[in-house]
């Protein structure tokens, strides 16, 4: 059996100042984390978790105790907590966005955060992705760089096809 693998780092680190709680709840929820010096270091070892498994409780508090921040998620984590109405607070359940949102959570919370800190102007999360017995399929990676005005993404497969595409352009003969 092959298991795939997407390592990944978000740099810099985050300064836990820049952060509402419900964003800091979520991100600990998503990547691993560690308390640096410097901010909140997180990555993940494995995969980001696309949907954890969330104590329905403590997201409750953290989405009150973030309602005067400006924030994307906001609204989807209303609705999410909207679906989940009759869970009780110590119940715990899948956290999934994706109905609410057309791109990671994540995303949009390292988003709001760039746009909202004085000190950082962007934030980048790099995957590896790796498998562990040799596949075609299983190895790559992308980039991500967050701003305030956008997220731009790139993959190694589709820098690839772009070069491979502007190579194929310079081998054709010109038009006469």
């Amino acid at each position: 059996m092959t298991d795939y693998h997407s390592t990944s780092v978000v740099d810099p680190k985050i300064p836990l100042s820049d952060m509402s709680p419900l964003e800091l709840f979520l991100l600990t929820q998503f990547f691993q984390s560690d308390l640096e010096a410097e901010g909140l270091f997180l990555y993940a070892e494995q995969s980001i978790d696309h949907m954890p498994t969330v104590l329905v409780g403590a997201l409750r508090q953290a989405y009150a105790d973030s309602l005067a921040f400006e924030s994307q998620i906001l609204p989807a984590v209303r609705l999410w907590l909207d679906e989940v109405s009759d869970a009780d607070a110590d119940s715990e359940t899948d956290f999934d966005l994706d109905a609410h949102l057309n791109t990671y959570p994540y995303e949009v919370i390292l988003q709001d955060i760039v746009r909202r800190s004085p000190t950082l102007s962007y934030l980048t999360v790099e995957v590896a992705h790796t498998c562990t017995k040799m596949r075609p399929d299983g190895f790559g990676g992308s980039a991500t760089l967050i701003h305030a005005e956008g997220i731009e993404f790139q993959s190694t497969s589709g820098l690839l096809e772009m070069a491979i595409s502007a190579l194929k352009l310079q081998d054709c003969p010109a038009a006469g």
